[in-house]
């Protein structure tokens, strides 16, 4: 066992990072249930001398490293290799610890944070800690005091991840996962779009003749209709951004050149 003397003086020690990220995820989660800072660790004190409270840089060259293998990784950048994986965080009561750890454990066996190798918990309240390897997709356990604080091992690639530590935040409190928009046009889908609009210019203007004088021809009224209809979507999904509104734009291409078809027969 090392002492503290010697852990402060290890320079692998030294050089482990805690990463803005991780150390956002301790802060916002302690804020928002109102538990003192102290209630989220990451890097680990002169007990922990493995795992993923450490760096993998100290995992491979520390002298006082106990465990060489246990959460190293391959492939990882020069800084990845120095950024602690490990959090915890102590809810401070009995059934936010349990709702906790059912939240993030039922997230972990649904595909919902494949960035994170392993969780430890208590669902149940009981005195058995409960857990995932999600490395093997397969269950696990640990040591009694995850009986009262829940621990992840993020992947060492993702430490530097903002969008997983929201993920992480919003799976533990229990709230929705805001997810990134992703109703964009393509280059291709924009050019398609772009066709219909210039076929139907020369028809924009045609009238028919009446015995009570010119007047718009049908096509030019329902196809003014439509592009009222699209303007007003558009600015519906732009006001409500947060859940945009999806938008097929190849039908609503083909949709436009149906019409400039069907007027021009």
């Amino acid at each position: 066992m090392a002492t503290q003397a010697a852990f402060n003086a290890d320079p692998w020690v030294r050089r482990e990072i805690v990463t803005a990220e991780l150390d956002w995820l301790g802060d916002e989660l302690c804020r928002r249930t109102g538990r003192p800072r102290a209630a989220a660790g990451t890097k680990g004190d002169y007990l922990h001398l493995r795992g993923a409270h450490r760096s993998q840089e100290f995992i491979e060259k520390s002298p006082l490293c106990t465990n060489r293998t246990y959460t190293k990784q391959t492939g990882l950048t020069a800084d990845q290799l120095r950024h602690i994986a490990g959090f915890d965080f102590t809810p401070g009561d009995t059934e936010s610890m349990i709702a906790q750890s059912k939240r993030l454990l039922t997230a972990m066996k649904a595909g919902q944070l494949e960035e994170v190798r392993e969780i430890y918990c208590n669902v149940d309240g009981d005195k058995v800690v409960d857990g995932w390897d999600n490395v093997r997709n397969v269950a696990a356990t640990s040591d009694s005091s995850h009986l009262w604080h829940w621990h992840l091992s993020l992947d060492r690639r993702h430490c530097a991840d903002r969008k997983l530590m929201e993920r992480i935040l919003a799976i533990a409190l229990g709230e929705p996962i805001i997810e990134e928009e992703t109703d964009m046009m393509t280059p291709a889908q924009d050019g398609a779009l772009s066709v219909a609009w210039q076929a139907t210019d020369a028809l924009l203007d045609m009238q028919e003749t009446t015995d009570g004088g010119t007047r718009e021809m049908k096509f030019v009224r329902e196809f003014n209709q439509l592009r009222r209809d699209v303007t007003a979507l558009l600015k519906l999904q732009a006001a409500e951004a947060a859940k945009p509104t999806p938008i097929d734009y190849d039908k609503l291409a083909e949709a436009l050149l149906r019409k400039v078809a069907a007027a021009s027969r």
